[in-house]
């Protein structure tokens, strides 16, 4: 994920709509992801593997429940940024935001149980510059 050239010139740590841009392409990608697996297995993809039968069988059983839910987008309600360091051991900034999302998951997750799912929070990610100035995002480290 990278964030638009508008922003490639600019120097020092990402600004908060950089960061909004990649996070929010981080939750598309997921949901394009998963939209992906739905068609795989609507479309055979697990005959003859066990392994792609029992992903679609999960899959086919999430996807039942929820009405494909996990396959939306989930949508950004409030993002601010906290603040930013520069990273002592690794190139780029460590940022910390605040998010609030809405997730059409958790509706339906809500309307089966009764329980609402917390999707409020704090969010945590390394942002590095590539070779052509452009913003990157790096979780999970």
């Amino acid at each position: 994920m990278s964030a638009p050239p508008a922003e490639a010139s600019r120097p020092g740590e990402p600004s908060e709509e950089v960061m909004y841009e990649l996070v929010r392409t981080k939750f598309d990608n997921a949901a394009k992801r998963v939209k992906g697996l739905y068609d795989q297995c609507a479309g055979g993809g697990d005959r003859n593997n066990p392994v792609n039968a029992m992903m679609c069988l999960g899959l086919n059983m999430q996807r039942g429940m929820t009405g494909g839910a996990a396959a939306a987008p989930t949508r950004i309600v409030k993002f601010a940024k906290i603040g930013c360091e520069k990273s002592p051991s690794r190139p780029g900034y460590n940022c910390e935001y605040e998010i609030q999302t809405d997730s059409p998951i958790n509706k339906q997750f809500a309307s089966m149980t009764g329980f609402q799912l917390d999707q409020a929070g704090f969010g945590q990610a390394r942002f590095v510059r590539n070779r052509d100035g452009l913003w990157l995002m790096i979780t999970g480290e």
